[in-house]
């Protein structure tokens, strides 16, 4: 399930049986930012909206894509190209 709170998208998983996973890690609950990878079963999306951010959110996800690009290359080609 996907709630929006305030400004930023939330992915709760509903105990399903293959899991919801963020950027390749398997969650309960977990905020959604723009360019991660969301994985529900057999399904990958790429999360993109539009949001006001602050400058502790851009840093976030400037530190968070620099660390999955080492982790996981196929994430940073998937978030460089236009859907």
């Amino acid at each position: 399930m996907i709630d929006r709170v305030n400004d930023t998208l939330v992915v709760s998983d509903l105990v399903g049986r293959l899991g919801t996973l963020v950027n390749g890690r398997r969650v309960k609950e977990s905020p959604l930012l723009p360019g991660d990878e969301l994985t529900v079963g057999s399904t990958s999306l790429l999360v993109r909206y539009a949001r006001e951010a602050s400058s502790a959110d851009a840093a976030l996800t400037r530190r968070r894509s620099a660390t999955d690009c080492l982790a996981r290359p196929s994430i940073c080609r998937t978030t460089n190209r236009r859907l």
